[in-house]
């Protein structure tokens, strides 16, 4: 997916959450965003599943409700992300940065953290132990 087309799904995934009949849920699985920078998007309730997030940049997005399940999301910046909700289940976050992120709720059963950097609140929280 190219830069303008990511655009427009964004764009679309603004209106539809603004207004149901307008716009259309952002439904992006199974495709290569590999480095792509979606910096503060909000990508509430959007579709990710299994999508190639690679390198992204999604520091300070808001993916609150997402479905990324199986989305691999290696050396990813999720930084200050917003993820509560979220279905992180089976995801590859090897090397990403999870630091600062709200993860209240978030599903990240069978996920791969290797070498992530991760707070050890946030990793407590996703292997739902305790401190």
């Amino acid at each position: 997916m190219d830069k303008s087309e990511l655009l427009s799904v964004l764009e679309d995934h603004h209106a539809w959450l603004r207004d149901v009949a307008k716009g259309a849920r952002a439904n992006v699985t199974e495709l290569d965003l590999r480095d792509a920078n979606m910096r503060g998007a909000v990508l509430i309730d959007a579709d990710l599943r299994g999508a190639d997030l690679s390198g992204a940049d999604l520091r300070d997005a808001d993916l609150t409700k997402a479905n990324l399940s199986g989305a691999i999301l290696q050396n990813a910046n999720l930084q200050g992300a917003c993820l509560d909700y979220a279905d992180m289940s089976a995801e590859d976050l090897r090397g990403a940065n999870l630091l600062n992120i709200s993860s209240q709720g978030t599903d990240f059963w069978r996920s791969n953290f290797g070498g992530a950097a991760i707070t050890p609140e946030v990793l407590h929280n996703a292997l739902r132990c305790r401190l």
